[in-house]
């Protein structure tokens, strides 16, 4: 079963200033890579979504309907990958 995976409005402003910090600080194409990254873990909640954390300030509320994801830096060790 697919699911739909939405992103609040202050997310989507979140990842426009991050990409646009790494655009300007190191360099268009790592930022790009950056958030193909991140619309790959977050499109990817749609077919897995028990892989993505459900954040300690809504979980608190009682909402579970609500996950994050996470990708790893650019440059590390690992690469850029989808996933916790």
């Amino acid at each position: 079963m697919r699911f739909d995976v939405l992103m609040a409005e202050d997310a989507v402003r979140d990842i426009e200033e991050i990409y646009r910090y790494v655009a300007r600080n190191d360099a268009v194409e790592k930022a790009d890579l950056l958030i193909d990254a991140l619309e790959a873990a977050c499109g990817s909640l749609a077919d897995f979504p028990e892989r993505g954390n459900i954040p300690k300030e809504l979980a608190s509320l009682g909402s579970a309907n609500t996950a994050s994801c996470t990708t790893s830096p650019i440059g590390s060790s690992t690469g850029l990958s989808a996933g916790k």
